[in-house]
C-alpha cells in the first residue's frame, strides 16, 4: 500500500464484513426457533427458518434476509397466520415480544486479523466507520467487543436505525439505500 491513497474514508458493515455472519447468527436463529416453538406449542420451526433465511441442516445463513429487529415482523407475519398456525393476533404477539431473543450466545468472531486491518488503514491516513442496522442492545455489545479488540479506538462508530413497518413496500434492490457490497 502506497501513502499516496486517494481514500480518505472506509466504511464498513459489519455482518459477513467484519464479523462472522454464520458463527453469530445461526445460534440466536435456532434459539429463537426453540423459544417459538415451546411458548406455540407448534411446529413453527420450518416456517421461521424459511422467513429468516437459515439452513439449519448447511448450518448457513443467507445473506440475502437480514436477521436484525425488522425481522420481527416476518415472525409476526408468520404467527398470524390462522390456517397455518391457528395463533391469534393478539398472542402471536406476545408471543414474539416475549419469545424471541435480542441476541443469542453466538461467537462474535472477526473474519481477519482487524488489529491489522484497521492499523494499516490508520497508517494511510484512511479514516473508518461502522454503520449497522442492528439494535442499540447489539450495538452495545459489538462496541465492547470491539473494545476487547482493540480497535474501537480508531473506528467512529455510527449506528443506523431503520424503521420498518408492515405496510411499507421494501424499494427494489438497485434503489435501496442501504446496498450490500456496494464496494
Amino acid at each position: 500500500m502506497t501513502v499516496d491513497n486517494e481514500v480518505k474514508l472506509v466504511i464498513f458493515d459489519k455482518d459477513g464484513t467484519l464479523v462472522d455472519f454464520h458463527r453469530m447468527w445461526l445460534p440466536w436463529a435456532q434459539e429463537t426457533v426453540q423459544l417459538l416453538e415451546n411458548a406455540t406449542g407448534r411446529p413453527v420451526g420450518p416456517a421461521v427458518y424459511k422467513t429468516l433465511g437459515v439452513d439449519p441442516i448447511q448450518g448457513k445463513v443467507s445473506d440475502q434476509k437480514f436477521i436484525n429487529k425488522k425481522s420481527l415482523f416476518s415472525l409476526y407475519k408468520i404467527l398470524f397466520q390462522p390456517q397455518t398456525f391457528g395463533i391469534s393476533a393478539v398472542d402471536a404477539d406476545a408471543i414474539v415480544e416475549r419469545g424471541v431473543p435480542e441476541a443469542s450466545n453466538g461467537q462474535t468472531a472477526p473474519v481477519c486479523d482487524l488489529q491489522k486491518l484497521f492499523r494499516e488503514l490508520r497508517s494511510l491516513g484512511c479514516k473508518t466507520a461502522l454503520c449497522t442496522a442492528d439494535s442499540r442492545y447489539l450495538v452495545n455489545s459489538l462496541t465492547i467487543w470491539l473494545k476487547e479488540m482493540l480497535v474501537l479506538h480508531i473506528m467512529y462508530l455510527c449506528q443506523v436505525l431503520l424503521q420498518f413497518t408492515l405496510t411499507r413496500p421494501r424499494a427494489p434492490r438497485d434503489q435501496s439505500p442501504c446496498r450490500p457490497n456496494a464496494f
